[in-house]
């Protein structure tokens, strides 16, 4: 049990600061995803474009939960982000810009980690 116990904080040790970064890259989605449904959720007009990135923020939140998961979580959560990066383009506004700049991030962390 003991060499079990010190091979596995070895391999957390070796795999701490690319999770770090990872987990950041997902966090930064998540809350640019949060920040652009947020300010565009009283035009109707932006409906589609909220509720993608409503859901691209859930998956984001997902991978956080549970950063040492499977394939099925990480290529959902970067189809999310490939939808609201589809859907934000179209859109000028600061919030829109973020969510393509950190769902594109996010969406190639994620086809790595599938890797």
């Amino acid at each position: 049990m003991g060499a079990y116990f010190f091979k596995m904080l070895f391999s957390l040790k070796l795999n701490s600061m690319k999770n770090n970064y990872s987990l950041n890259v997902f966090r930064k989605c998540a809350d640019a995803c949060k920040a652009c449904a947020a300010y565009l959720k009283n035009n109707p007009e932006m409906e589609f474009c909220v509720r993608l990135c409503r859901i691209c923020a859930a998956r984001c939140e997902q991978v956080i939960m549970y950063h040492e998961t499977n394939a099925a979580v990480y290529e959902n959560c970067a189809e999310a982000c490939k939808s609201c990066i589809e859907e934000c383009k179209k859109y000028l506004n600061e919030y829109c810009r973020a969510c393509v700049e950190t769902c594109s991030a996010c969406e190639e962390e994620c086809l790595h980690m599938v890797e």
